[in-house]
């Protein structure tokens, strides 16, 4: 019924990376990408968050599941 945790515990299963840090990425590269996004804005039905893009990213990283978020 849950979709994204769903997709998560299938890829596990399977092997998949979890997170950007099995695929290479080091960690002072979310600190890149959030500027990047800062300074170029698109549009999005939320509005540009530094500290919730963070989060976001750090749990891309880790590999961490996906959090749904109640408020949508």
């Amino acid at each position: 019924d849950d979709v994204p945790p769903g997709l998560y515990d299938f890829n596990r299963k399977l092997g998949a990376h979890s997170g950007l840090k099995e695929l290479g990425m080091p960690e002072d590269g979310i600190a890149v990408i959030v500027e990047q996004v800062m300074n170029k804005p698109y549009w999005n039905p939320r509005p540009m968050d530094r500290g919730g893009i963070t989060d976001l990213l750090k749990r891309v990283w880790t590999g961490d599941p996906p959090q749904i978020d109640a408020d949508q």
